[in-house]
């Protein structure tokens, strides 16, 4: 007589079965709780970092890509149908946009990218630093331009009906 073998029948798992803390955050995320939203990315903005760390090999590239993620999940989160955890969800956005970070800058030229701070040591800094005018100032320096563009027109117009007019006459 053979063995037989019992196979225990599989359900599909539902969200409360995998996970009711995720399912209850992403619920309260959803409807706009703050302190939901707050709390989903203390859970996982280690891992968001840590991962993009390893994949960008840039500490400001993992910081920037983070928060992209972090606004991507909020974006996102009405779409999220709990086929997998919240964790494994995020880790792919983290995924996805690191790999679409490093395709922007392989357009960019990446490589051939100096940083701010390189570029000062070699050359040196500015000789003269230039104070930023206040943008008041700049709007009335526009606004005079203007006038005067619009003075000048005038006057052009002017003088083009008066030679038309003197050459009538003489």
């Amino acid at each position: 007589m053979a063995a037989e073998t019992f196979v225990k029948p599989l359900r599909a798992l539902t969200w409360p079965d995998a996970a009711s803390a995720d399912w209850a955050l992403v619920l309260q995320c959803a409807a706009g709780d703050e302190e939901a939203c707050a709390r989903l990315v203390t859970d996982h903005q280690r891992m968001v970092y840590q991962l993009a760390l390893h994949l960008l090999g840039d500490p400001q590239e993992a910081l920037d890509v983070s928060q992209e993620v972090f606004l991507r999940v909020f974006r996102t989160l009405a779409q999220f149908r709990g086929q997998s955890t919240l964790r494994t969800w995020i880790y792919r956005i983290v995924v996805n946009q690191a790999s679409n970070r490093q395709r922007w800058w392989r357009r960019r030229r990446r490589a051939q990218q100096v940083a701010l701070d390189e570029h000062t040591a070699t050359h040196g800094e500015l000789a003269e630093v230039r104070s930023f005018a206040q943008p008041d100032s700049v709007l009335q320096q526009h606004e005079a331009a203007a006038r005067v563009g619009a003075r000048s027109t005038a006057c052009r117009s002017i003088s083009a009906r008066s030679l038309c007019c003197a050459r009538s006459t003489g």
